[in-house]
């Protein structure tokens, strides 16, 4: 009697029901290969660094099968948001900051742009300098706030009382109807404020802050600062060229507990 021909034993793919996803390329047309989109299987990847992942399996979602999966881990020796001063590094995962009030100074992903006919690039940023932050935050002054209005659910509205309560600045509301914010007088332009403008903080969409950015420079404010997620290149390089200080990207509340920490 002949014995039955050895069988592998089944695979953690078969065993969880997943049918074999490997595709074999002689198969798909030369032209239409890029474009094959295969889905990973979802099995837990090996947690021992080096470990490799079982033949016909994407753990990493990379596109190759049985490839050694290295865990990632995404973090970066630098200083927070928006510093460069060695006395301010942590070492914070590289994610973005979903609320510029409540969560903790992170470093940001690199911005990406459309990258035109040759794909996504890296889109040039602006290099916010720490001593400007620190003396901007230091310094008495009278600041603008664009986007704070009444609205006790927008994060302008907490921003404002750290700039005014403890960091000692004056502050002027600036929003579509006026509003009056922490008994502050509101107004709706920034050429409609008397008197001396220091700061204009903005809190706006980064397709619309180039104009708050040009009327900035049209009544002589001495600096510019644009909010966590709010960034226009061209406007900063406008700005910087009018002779203001520029911050972008980053928040005086947070940058505030990163001087403190240090």
């Amino acid at each position: 009697m002949t014995e039955p021909a050895p069988q592998n034993p089944p695979s953690d793919a078969e065993l969880a029901g997943i049918p074999d996803l490997e595709i074999p390329a002689a198969d798909i047309p030369e032209a239409d290969i890029a474009d094959v989109d295969i889905p990973a299987a979802p099995v837990r990847p090996p947690s021992t660094p080096g470990e490799s992942a079982p033949p016909g399996l994407d753990l990493a979602g990379t596109g190759r099968r049985g490839a050694v999966v290295e865990p990632e881990v995404p973090e970066v020796e630098g200083p927070p948001l928006g510093t460069t001063d060695p006395q301010l590094r942590t070492t914070e995962p590289v994610l973005n900051v979903s609320d510029p009030v409540l969560s903790e100074p992170v470093l940001r992903e690199p911005v990406l742009g459309d990258g035109g006919t040759d794909g996504p690039q890296l889109r040039q940023h602006h290099i916010n300098d720490p001593d400007t932050i620190r003396r901007l935050l230091t310094t008495p002054a009278r600041w603008a706030i664009v986007g704070l209005s009444n609205n006790p659910m927008r994060a302008a509205v907490g921003v404002a009382r750290i700039v005014r309560d403890d960091l000692g600045m004056d502050i002027v509301p600036v929003s579509l109807k006026g509003d009056t914010v922490h008994g502050e007088r509101g107004y709706t332009r920034l050429d409609e404020i008397p008197g001396t403008i220091d700061v204009v903080d903005c809190f706006v969409n980064s397709q619309k802050v180039g104009a708050i950015v040009d009327q900035a420079i049209d009544i002589g404010a001495k600096a510019v600062w644009l909010q966590v997620g709010v960034i226009d290149e061209a406007a900063a390089a406008r700005a910087t060229a009018a002779g203001l200080d520029v911050v972008m990207d980053a928040c005086p509340a947070i940058e505030r507990r990163n001087l403190m920490r240090s």
